[in-house]
This record gives C-alpha cells, sequence and structure tokens, in this order.
C-alpha cells in the first residue's frame, strides 16, 4: 500500500507542518508563521489594530475639542499656558502661533524624538512665517510627548540662525544654547502638568 502525504495545511493541528500548535481558527483565518516557535492569527491581529484604531479616532474627537489635531498644536497650548498667552485660532491673522501680551506674536515648532533613538532635532521654519512673528519657540519632545526642553529666540537670531542650515531649519540643540535664547523647558513642564 503506497503511502500518501498529507498536505501540509496552516489551519491545521500545526503551524505549516513544523509540529507547533496552531492558534484556534475560525473558518477562512490564516495562521502565519513568524518563527518555528511561535504563530499569529491575522484575524486577532486585525481585530488588536482596529480597536487601537478605534481608540485613536476617539482620542482625536476629544483632542479637537481642545483645539488640537497634532503635536504642533499641543506645542502650541503648552506654550500659550507656560507664557499666560493666547492661541491664534484665526484663519485670517497668519504667520504666528500665539500672542502674547510681553513678548508678541510667537510661532512655535516642535519636534518629536524618534523611537529608534535618533537624534533628529531640526525645527522647521516655513518661509512664509519669516516677517511674521517677534519670538520663536522651538520644543522638543521624548517619544512619549514629555518635555526634553524649549526655548524662546528673537525673530531676527531665528532667521539668521535657520539661514545658516540648507533649508530654513534650526537643531534644537543650536537653538536652545544660542545667547540670546531664553530657555522654558521649566515653564513648558509645570504647564504639561496643568493641561
Amino acid at each position: 500500500m503506497a503511502h500518501r502525504a498529507e498536505p501540509r495545511s496552516n489551519l491545521g493541528n500545526n503551524c505549516g507542518g513544523l509540529g507547533q500548535p496552531a492558534l484556534p481558527l475560525a473558518a477562512g483565518r490564516v495562521a502565519v508563521i513568524l518563527d518555528r516557535s511561535s504563530c499569529i492569527c491575522f484575524h486577532l491581529v486585525a481585530l488588536l489594530i482596529t480597536n487601537l484604531m478605534k481608540q485613536f479616532a476617539k482620542a482625536r474627537e476629544s483632542l479637537e475639542a481642545y483645539g488640537i489635531r497634532d503635536t504642533g498644536d499641543y506645542a502650541e497650548v503648552l506654550v500659550a499656558e507656560a507664557l499666560k498667552a493666547t492661541r491664534n485660532t484665526s484663519g485670517v491673522e497668519k504667520g504666528y502661533d500665539i500672542l502674547c501680551p510681553k513678548l508678541g506674536r510667537l510661532e512655535v515648532r516642535s519636534r518629536t524624538l524618534p523611537r529608534d533613538g535618533r537624534n533628529e532635532t531640526r525645527l522647521e521654519i516655513p518661509k512664509e512665517k519669516v516677517g511674521g512673528f517677534d519670538f520663536f519657540a522651538g520644543i522638543l519632545f521624548d517619544p512619549e510627548l514629555s518635555i526634553v526642553g524649549g526655548f524662546l529666540l528673537p525673530h531676527d537670531d531665528t532667521v539668521a540662525l535657520a539661514g545658516l542650515q540648507k533649508f530654513l531649519r534650526i537643531p534644537f540643540e543650536k537653538g536652545a544654547r544660542h545667547s540670546n535664547a531664553r530657555d522654558i523647558t521649566a515653564l513648558l513642564k509645570k504647564a504639561q502638568e496643568i493641561v
């Protein structure tokens, strides 16, 4: 009697015939072999991703109630709180993000450090913003959005420093160390505790 080979299936008792236990699967679902010791079900991953996206959508909706769509808006909220200033929500008056009674018009730019450890700290200044603000606020977040540092720099110093780069960008460290920069890190951290 000839021996007939059984077809290998990811839906059977093992993953791809490797002898590893398979995850219970509903009809039509496929297990994926990540390595020889584990399998993961696309359906379970899809549910996890879908649930995370639903949480993300709810968080975005909640943040929009405070005028926050992204980390740039969050940085503006923190600077406004730290300096007792007001965000510019007008679509007509462009060129600045915050109006501060003591400092005038502020342009706020932020950067979030990547999770992979790279030290990318460039803060870009759009050309159309040049001349539209009195002070530049540079904010650096860690990957979990905690404040790493923040500084204020007068407009002319900001533009001169950014002009030394290939694009209108300021490396955070250079802006923070500038002789006319004002360190606002402590104020931002305090604002982060309140907001």
